[in-house]
C-alpha cells in the first residue's frame, strides 16, 4: 500500500478527476444533522463534505438499487425478452468504513462461488470506492456507530480503491 499526503484544498481536484470518467456520488449536508449522498454536479461540487454525521440512507443503494429495470419485453410480431442493465461507472466519494464492509458482505452473497448475480456484478465492476477514515469525533462518530464492534473501522483495512485520512491542518 502506498501513502501520499495532499492538501485539503486538493480534494475537489480529486473529485473533478473522478468526474471525468465516473458519476461521482458524495456526501452533502442537509438541515441539522441530516446528511445524504447525491450526485456531484458543477452546481453543488463546492458543497461536498468529508466529515458528516452518519446518513440515515446509506450509499450502498448505488451498488444494489432498490428499483431497477432488468428486462425489456417486446410484444409485437416477434415477441422477445431482453435483459437490460444500466450500470454506469460510478465513484462513491467519502464512503465510511462500515459501508465498505456492508458492500463487501453484499459481494460475498451476490458474487459467491455457487451463485453470481450478473446485474450486481456489473454494478460492482463499475464502482470505485473512496473510503474516508472517521477521524472527527464530533461529526463522524456518534451513538449509532458500530464499526468497533464489527471490526470494520474507523479505518477500513480493505475492500476500497482509495482511502483518505484527515491528518488535520
Amino acid at each position: 500500500m502506498r501513502a501520499r499526503i495532499t492538501d485539503k484544498a486538493n480534494l475537489l481536484t480529486l473529485v473533478d478527476l473522478l468526474r471525468e470518467e465516473h458519476e461521482v456520488i458524495a456526501p452533502f449536508y442537509g438541515r441539522g444533522r441530516d446528511t445524504c449522498f447525491d450526485t456531484v454536479t458543477d452546481a453543488n461540487r463546492h458543497l461536498v463534505q468529508v466529515h458528516i454525521p452518519n446518513p440515515y440512507y446509506p450509499p450502498k443503494r448505488y451498488v444494489l438499487p432498490h428499483i431497477e429495470r432488468l428486462l425489456q419485453i417486446h410484444l409485437n410480431d416477434h415477441p422477445s425478452i431482453q435483459a437490460t442493465c444500466e450500470a454506469p461507472r460510478r465513484a462513491i466519494f467519502g464512503i465510511r468504513s462500515c459501508d465498505t464492509a456492508g458492500i463487501y458482505h453484499l459481494d460475498r452473497f451476490y458474487l459467491g462461488r455457487d451463485f453470481k448475480d450478473t446485474y450486481y456484478e456489473q454494478h460492482r465492476r463499475n464502482l470505485f470506492l473512496v473510503n474516508v477514515v472517521c477521524t472527527d469525533p464530533d461529526l463522524d462518530i456518534d451513538d449509532d456507530c458500530f464499526c468497533m464492534c464489527a471490526d470494520t473501522g474507523p479505518a477500513a483495512r480493505d475492500h476500497f480503491d482509495l482511502q483518505l485520512m484527515d491528518l488535520g491542518d
